[in-house]
């Protein structure tokens, strides 16, 4: 009976390409393709660097880093929330290309919300993914 499976099985890889694949897939490692999202961390403390304002602006830099398998443009968004009610939400969007094994340090400038605080939000959309940071306004 194992003879037969064997044959079997041996036989439907030969004729049958999908299965052919399907067995590869099964059987073998593939790599996982993917995009990290982060904020870049200080060189002083480790911590990472994300609620930085200096002349009435919110900098914000976000490092993409790419897993992928060629080179691809990936798009991005970025925005402030303020917490205050009444002030608009200020929000950019962009693109960077990034080629496999490569990490790309991007950097945007928002208007600083008036109030005490804001929430930072930089997001991927094609790939689903987010980061956010609650920020005290000028008063910190």
């Amino acid at each position: 009976m194992l003879a037969i499976g064997v044959a079997v099985v041996g036989l439907a890889a030969l004729l049958v390409p999908a299965f052919r694949d399907e067995l590869a897939l099964s059987t073998g490692r593939q790599p996982e393709r993917y995009v990290e999202l982060y904020f870049p961390r200080s060189a002083t403390t480790g911590a990472p660097v994300t609620c930085v304002h200096r002349r009435g602006k919110v900098r914000v830099r976000f490092t993409v880093a790419s897993h992928l398998e060629r080179r691809q443009a990936i798009a991005y968004r970025v925005s402030l929330n303020p917490k205050k009610k009444g002030q608009r939400l200020r929000s950019r969007t962009g693109a960077t290309s990034v080629s496999p094994g490569t990490t790309v340090l991007m950097r945007e400038r928002l208007a600083l919300p008036r109030g005490l605080g804001y929430t930072l939000s930089v997001s991927l959309p094609a790939f689903d993914q987010r980061l956010r940071a609650h920020c005290r306004g000028r008063s910190s």
